[in-house]
């Protein structure tokens, strides 16, 4: 699986770097969660920053 994603998003990103990990134990610091998971089958993916959401939406 991280291969896949590392193969597709290298295609349209200079720096890219994918990796899978166990779920670290949220209840300890920095974190500090009352419960050790986040519950049913979730995923977290950080793709990109800030400078990639332009242009702005134009509201009005």
């Amino acid at each position: 699986m991280s291969t896949v994603l590392q193969e597709g998003l290298s295609k349209n990103f200079a720096s890219v770097h994918v990796s899978i990990v166990e779920c670290p134990d949220l209840t300890s610091a920095p974190f500090n969660l009352s419960a050790p998971g986040l519950c049913g089958n979730a995923r977290l993916v950080d793709i990109s920053c800030p400078s990639y959401l332009f242009p702005y939406a134009q509201r009005d």
